[in-house]
């Protein structure tokens, strides 16, 4: 009887899973072939890492992925689920090009939700109605479909709820099941590893009160570090260093102590409430997004009343208040907003960056808190002898509110092809790139978006261009400088095609490729060169070319520079003035060993050249090292000693010449501020230039 119960709840949760996904993706895109539908950001490159992942051989680490992105990193650092990567890529000779998960994915996840909150319930209840009512109220979470309209591997929150499960079970195989989810959490996503662990810390130790035996928790913890941590090595975990790997966001990415009645992530045009207005808050806290829906805050007001009437109930459960409060403080980080305003800002000490970067988006730990919260309402509900009707009507509540699960808006479709498409210059190619990479490789790559739809179409079998949620930055900016190296030493690979990041790079590149072979293309508004290919240019492309000038220097005015400024002379070698919360673009960084300026001197003299120097990179023992050639000549040895802001005079009498120069400064001594402590920037950085003066 029970197992064709389980086998009846099985398809009962397939169908609801099936017909919300439908919903949301629409049939034809239920398809594992269909790629159209998916038109994120996110879910691009969560797509483009499964696709140079299963394109390659298999390595050791087993998730390895270095042809995503042209440095070592694993497949578990992007969110393409690695359990299943690992099992499609057993079949990779099998499939057709572009098969994908990605849709049975999310049937997945929504029929787990269903699966597990309904065998929470009827543990609880031993009532198939009841339960069947309480499954009702997590498929319409809003916090389940947020995410899976944005992140696919971490919508598997039937790995906390199955959790919970199993603690509510506490049946001799329960330790095992546990022990299960959390290894596979660790192939889904770490983020749900960590918040299993410690709900695992925390329930542990209260058995451990309870019964006081040392040995068989230790015994437990033992084993289990050890199987996860083998499990994490053989998946790749440990391939990149944890320090230059880390991501900023810490007291950015948090929850907001209004996030229960916030029915619109901030940034999103999700209103999942047809009665509350937006809520306003802060950047980055739609990673804390965890809105109750009506009928769940009608179950909040039930369970506070219980409470309130049987006080004993929170003693007899303070593991479970406990548990709520650590990951409540952690969700909410050191960053603390109450709506709009700021009520607790606590500095946080250099030594803390790297832990709690770990856990950057800790908005995210209100997840467990949340699901716990309608678990003990609806046993409140129990627990009061409230008749089952009134449940109904608060569950059509639940679901009239949250109805824009049913707009279809979730998750936008979109069936363009990429912008090459039709290029006569493409299709007229002999033999098609078989790499491609961009001259700035960063995981905020202005490219990305632009070239996603190129890099899914084609069978590219290496980029540059990538985003991943952890990586190397100091092995990235290395990669960087060595490609500035080739392009300036006019290395360019035969098999690739180059995008030019931005207007800088490409003046840069038209002045030190101008008497080679190479194509230079503009098309959709982006630039691209293809090597050899010279001859594939048209008159509208020559024009182009020749239309892309460089900058006239003024006499005795004081110029900003700007990563992205149009108008200015820098070329290679220049990254962004800060590393944060945002993008600092009145400033510039000079990264790796060589940074340009390019400019026309329309001056038959040019006495100075004074730069403003905002900070600079220095390591405990030495200098920052500068040296400096005009047009290819040293002419000075620059020293920095210290890194406040101060003033740097060049002798430039005689050195420049009439029309086109290059200025390079070469740095011998470039250091990563994750190195000093400073930020978890792993930047190979020299010194920040604020603007510059000839004279």
């Amino acid at each position: 009887m029970k197992s064709k119960i389980n086998f009846y709840l099985i398809l009962l949760s397939l169908f609801w899973g099936i017909l919300i996904a439908w919903n949301i993706v629409g049939l034809s895109s239920l398809s594992p072939v269909n790629v159209d539908w998916i038109s994120s950001t996110d879910f691009k490159s969560d797509f483009l890492a499964l696709k140079f992942f299963l394109s390659d051989e298999w390595r050791f680490p087993v998730g390895l992925n270095p042809k995503y992105g042209d440095i070592t990193n694993s497949i578990v650092f992007s969110g393409a689920v690695p359990f299943l990567s690992f099992i499609l890529k057993l079949f990779n000779s099998i499939i057709p090009n572009n098969f994908h998960y990605f849709s049975f994915w999310i049937v997945l996840c929504i029929s787990l939700q269903f699966f597990f909150s309904y065998k929470i319930f009827f543990l609880i209840s031993k009532d198939h109605f009841f339960s069947f009512l309480c499954g009702m109220f997590f498929l319409f979470s809003p916090i389940l479909y947020y995410r899976l309209s944005i992140h696919l591997s971490l919508a598997a929150h039937w790995l906390i709820l199955g959790y919970i499960y199993f603690e509510f079970k506490n049946s001799k195989d329960s330790e095992y099941y546990k022990f299960f989810f959390i290894i596979l959490s660790s192939l889904t996503h770490f983020y749900i590893t960590i918040m299993l662990l410690l709900m695992r810390v925390i329930f542990s130790l209260n058995d451990y009160y309870k019964d006081n035996n040392f040995k068989r928790l230790f015994k437990k913890s033992v084993v289990l570090i050890f199987i996860l941590s083998l499990s994490m090595y053989i998946t790749g975990y440990f391939v990149i260093p944890t320090t230059d790997s880390l991501g900023f966001g810490y007291g950015i990415y948090k929850t907001n102590l209004l996030s229960f009645i916030d029915p619109v992530p901030f940034g999103s045009n999700q209103n999942w409430s047809i009665v509350l207005p937006d809520i306003t808050n802060m950047s980055g806290e739609q990673e804390g997004f965890a809105y109750f829906g009506l009928g769940g805050l009608v179950l909040f007001l039930i369970l506070i009343f219980y409470l309130t009437q049987n006080i004993k109930k929170i003693t007899n459960n303070k593991h479970y208040i406990i548990l709520a409060l650590v990951f409540f403080i952690i969700s909410l980080s050191n960053n603390i907003n109450f709506g709009s305003v700021t009520l607790i800002n606590i500095s946080l000490p250099k030594l803390m960056y790297a832990p709690l970067s770990i856990i950057r988006a800790s908005g995210r730990f209100i997840w467990p808190i949340y699901y716990l919260i309608i678990i003990f309402s609806l046993i409140a509900f129990i627990k009061l002898k409230i008749k089952k009707k009134y449940l109904v009507i608060i569950l059509i509540l639940q679901i009239v509110d949250t109805s824009f699960l049913f707009s279809k808006n979730l998750i936008k479709y979109s069936n363009s092809k990429h912008f090459l498409s039709n290029d006569k210059i493409w299709n007229n190619l002999n033999e098609k790139p078989e790499n491609i990479y961009t001259t700035y490789s960063s995981d905020n790559s202005n490219i990305f978006s632009q070239i996603s739809k190129l890099l899914i179409s084609e069978n590219f079998k290496m980029t540059n261009i990538f985003r991943l949620g952890r990586y190397d930055r100091q092995e990235q900016s290395i990669k960087r400088s060595e490609l500035y190296d080739q392009l300036n030493k006019k290395i360019l690979d035969d098999k690739a095609i180059y995008f030019i990041e931005n207007y800088d790079h490409l003046r840069h590149l038209k002045y030190r490729l101008k008497d080679t072979d190479h194509g230079f293309f503009n098309r959709s508004g982006a630039w691209y060169i293809i090597p050899n290919q010279k001859k594939l240019m048209n008159s509208i492309d020559f024009k182009n070319l020749e239309a892309v000038n460089y900058l006239k220097i003024e006499k005795n005015n004081v110029r900003n520079v700007s990563f992205k400024d149009f108008k200015g002379l820098l070329g290679m070698g220049w990254s962004h003035g800060s590393y944060g919360r945002s993008i600092d673009l009145n400033s510039v960084w000079s990264e790796g060993n060589q940074s340009f300026f390019i400019f026309e001197n329309p001056f038959k003299e040019v006495k100075n050249l004074e730069l403003n120097i905002g900070n600079a990179m220095i390591n405990a023992k030495d200098p920052l090292i500068i040296n400096l050639f005009v047009n290819k000549i040293l002419i000075k040895k620059l020293k920095i000693h210290d890194s406040t802001e101060y003033k740097i005079n060049i002798d430039l009498k005689n050195q420049l010449k009439l029309g086109l120069n290059v200025i390079k400064f070469e740095i011998e001594n470039p250091v990563t501020p994750v190195s000093k402590l400073e930020s978890v920037d792993g930047r190979l950085l020299g010194f920040n230039l604020k603007s510059y003066k000839f004279e």
